[in-house]
Parts: structure tokens; C-alpha cells; sequence
């Protein structure tokens, strides 16, 4: 049982990181959205001006207003997963009312080169001592039935010698 609560206070642990990743991935591309909104209308101005000076045919400007639309359209979607992304973290730390704030720290710059994780931290996961804990059971268990289940084996004979010419003691009568 307590391995158990150790998997699922991990589990939700894993759940507020994740949803706290989530919000930083939402801010970073809001921000993003908000920069290709900027050079859309940069764009559509640029084009617009050349259209009037009958410069650029009027194709060209449906073409750029079309992704400046685009470009509106995908930060009000990255507006939208920001506050979804917001909301999970408010809900998975308990407090809905909080205004979730990030600071990105550490996580915005490249992570360092990977190496294999050493086997005492696999080891150490809630999910893995579990699961150690399931099989150490189920070893016991079976060391147990073997233990007390062992089959015996019952041998009966009988030796007839009458009709072959043979007495009790093996000698043969001659026939």
C-alpha cells in the first residue's frame, strides 16, 4: 500500500511538471505566434503600399492578408493554450485561484549532453519499487507452495510364484 501511495503521489508529481512544462511551451510559442503576426502585417503593408503603386498585382495582397489572418488566427489558438495550460497547473497544485506565473530558469537554454542514468535512480523510481515489491510477493509465494505441496509417491507390489516352478526363496524346482 504505501508503494502504491508513492506511485501515485509520483504520478501526480509527473502531472504538475508536465502541465508546468506545458505552460512554458505555451508561453514560448504564444510568443512566437506573436512575432509572425508582426511580420505578417510588416508584409501585408510592404505589399499593400506596392499593390497601390500598382507595383505588385492585387493577388499578391490577397495572398498577404490572407497570412496576416492566418497569423491572428494562431495567437488567439496560443492565447487559448496558454490559459487551458494555466488552468491545469492551478488545478493539479490545488489552488485554482492561483495566477501561474513561470519562470523558465534553467529549462530555456539546451539541455547538457545525455548520459545513461545510473541504476540505483532506476531503481529508485516509485513505479519500479512497486513493482519490485509485486514480484518479491510473488516470489515468496511460490517458495511457500513448494514448501508445502510436495508430491509422494506410494509403491505397492506383490510377487506371485506360484505355477513357475520357482520356490519363496528363488530356487528353481526344475521345470
Amino acid at each position: 500500500a504505501e508503494k502504491t501511495l508513492a506511485r501515485t503521489r509520483f504520478e501526480v508529481e509527473a502531472a504538475a511538471a508536465d502541465a508546468f512544462l506545458t505552460v512554458l511551451a505555451a508561453d514560448a510559442t504564444a510568443e512566437r505566434a506573436q512575432a509572425a503576426l508582426e511580420r505578417a502585417r510588416a508584409l501585408e503593408t510592404s505589399v499593400r503600399a506596392l499593390s497601390d503603386a500598382g507595383l505588385k498585382p492585387g493577388a499578391d495582397l490577397a495572398r498577404a492578408t490572407a497570412e496576416r489572418a492566418a497569423a491572428e488566427a494562431q495567437v488567439v489558438q496560443t492565447q487559448l493554450a496558454m490559459k487551458t495550460a494555466r488552468v491545469a497547473v492551478a488545478q493539479l497544485t490545488g489552488d485554482p485561484s492561483a495566477a501561474v506565473v513561470p519562470v523558465a530558469g534553467r529549462l530555456s537554454r539546451e539541455p547538457p549532453a545525455a548520459e545513461s542514468p545510473a541504476t540505483s535512480v532506476l531503481l529508485s523510481h516509485p513505479a519500479m519499487v512497486e513493482q519490485q515489491a509485486a514480484v518479491n510477493e510473488v516470489e515468496a509465494r511460490r517458495k511457500e507452495l513448494a514448501k508445502a505441496y510436495a508430491p509422494r509417491f506410494l509403491l505397492q507390489s506383490s510377487l506371485y510364484a506360484r505355477g513357475t516352478g520357482l520356490t519363496a526363496d528363488g530356487a528353481s524346482m526344475g521345470g
